[in-house]
C-alpha cells in the first residue's frame, strides 16, 4: 500500500492514488481495490485537473507564500455528457475528450415541416410498433337518457 509519502506526486498515475486507500465509500465502508486500479483514477483525476493542493503548494509556492495562477497545471480533458438519453450517471454514452476537442454535435430531432406526408406516416407507424402511440377508439359526446325524467320545453 503506497502512502503520500512513498509516492512520487510528479507521476499522475501516484498523484492521487494513495487518497483511495481505505477511503470511505458507501455508508462510510472503505474503499476495497487494487492499487492498478487506483492509479487508473489517480491518472484520470489529474487530467482531468485535480491536484493535491499541498503538492501544489510545495511545487508552486513561491517564498512569499503566493502561487502563480500561470504556473498551475492545466485540465487536459472534460466530459461530454451523453447527446442522447436519460441525464443520468447509468447513462454510459458520454466520454472524456481533449480538453481543446470539438464539441459534439447536438442531437437533432427530424422536423416534420421538412418531410413527405409518407414519411410522416412512417414515423408514426415506427412509434405505433414501439407502443409510442396506441389505437383507441374516438370518443364521442353521447346523450345520456335517464328513465323516469321528463322534460318541460
Amino acid at each position: 500500500m503506497k502512502t503520500r509519502d512513498r509516492s512520487n506526486l510528479d507521476n499522475p498515475r501516484e498523484h492521487l492514488a494513495w487518497m483511495f486507500m481505505c477511503a470511505p465509500a458507501v455508508m462510510g465502508q472503505p474503499t476495497i481495490g487494487h492499487q492498478s486500479m487506483f492509479e487508473e483514477y489517480s491518472e484520470h483525476l489529474v487530467k482531468a485537473g485535480a491536484y493535491d493542493v499541498e503538492y501544489l503548494i510545495e511545487k508552486y509556492g513561491r517564498p512569499d507564500g503566493t502561487i502563480s495562477i500561470d504556473d498551475l497545471p492545466r485540465r487536459k480533458i472534460r466530459f461530454d455528457p451523453p447527446r442522447r438519453g436519460d441525464n443520468s450517471p447509468l447513462n454510459m454514452g458520454g466520454s472524456w475528450v481533449r480538453v481543446d476537442a470539438p464539441p459534439p454535435e447536438p442531437f437533432k430531432i427530424p422536423d416534420l415541416n421538412d418531410m413527405t406526408p409518407d414519411e410522416i406516416g412512417g414515423i408514426l407507424e415506427q412509434a405505433k410498433q414501439l407502443g409510442y402511440i396506441t389505437e383507441r377508439a374516438p370518443k364521442f359526446d353521447v346523450a345520456k337518457v335517464e328513465h323516469g325524467t321528463t322534460s318541460n320545453p
